[in-house]
């Protein structure tokens, strides 16, 4: 019979080749993904794994390429899918369907600057799951272009109300080589002071994106040309689809983005 340790070994190594494929794994680095979803989302400090590694599935009917949870054994986390069958889950990410897919890579905002602290305030201060825009044929992730439009018809579920109860929230973007970038969006409407919709966040993470593409980048360092932004062979905003949003501290989310 596996000891604990043993047991936690394997589950770990079956964890990270998860995340070696997934948006988050791509987008930070597979450490700082199962840093952010193991301590921040699932808060599962325990040593002892017990039922967990059994728990996560890659794929549920409806759920397509989807790293998720059922979220009865999860019930402190925010549900943030459903699966085919009515089910709730917790989705913490998605496998990437195709390798060639290219996800942008950022360097993950962490509070105070990281360290024992950042990783105490995961711990101490939960943060919800991430939230991925699903069009109706189950792609993942919705053009720039679209997003802007906030058109109900693009996205599953464009009436949730994930961030209900909290007035604004700080969007970061750390795109590498650029110098981190942040902006305020207002989580109610000002008519009504209620909670926006997915589709409306959609709608003001992309605005807010393609405002730091045309007009709030400042370049740092220029090792990676791939990943250069504007001018006759950079990236520009019709390059880009909006794959969801991940929360990294209680008060701020960033991006998950791709190139078209």
């Amino acid at each position: 019979m596996q000891s604990a340790q043993q047991q936690s070994s394997q589950f770990l190594a079956f964890w990270n080749q998860h995340l070696s494929s997934s948006y988050l794994g791509k987008m930070f680095s597979v450490q700082s993904a199962s840093t952010l979803l193991w301590y921040g989302v699932l808060r599962y400090a325990d040593e002892t794994l017990g039922d967990f590694p059994y728990l996560l599935v890659e794929e549920v009917p409806g759920l397509l390429h989807a790293i998720s949870l059922p979220h009865f054994a999860f019930k402190y986390v925010l549900q943030n899918a459903t699966s085919a069958h009515g089910y709730p889950r917790v989705l913490l990410d998605y496998k990437l369907h195709d390798p060639n897919l290219r996800v942008v890579p950022q360097i993950r905002w962490v509070p105070y600057n990281g360290g024992a602290r950042a990783v105490a305030e995961l711990e101490n201060r939960p943060i919800l799951p991430p939230f991925f825009f699903i069009q109706h044929d189950q792609s993942v992730g919705v053009p720039l272009q679209v997003a802007k439009t906030a058109n109900p018809l693009a996205i599953v579920n464009t009436d949730w109300t994930p961030f209900a109860g909290r007035a604004s929230i700080k969007l970061r973007i750390g795109w590498y080589g650029y110098a981190a970038w942040e902006d305020q969006i207002q989580l109610r409407t000002r008519t009504t002071s209620a909670a926006i919709t997915l589709g409306r966040l959609a709608q003001l993470v992309a605005t807010r994106v393609e405002k730091f593409l045309l007009e709030g980048k400042v370049l740092v360092e220029s090792r990676s040309p791939e990943w250069r932004i504007g001018g006759p062979n950079g990236i520009s905003p019709e390059n880009i689809v909006l794959v969801g949003v991940v929360s990294v501290s209680g008060g701020s989310i960033m991006p998950i983005l791709r190139l078209a």
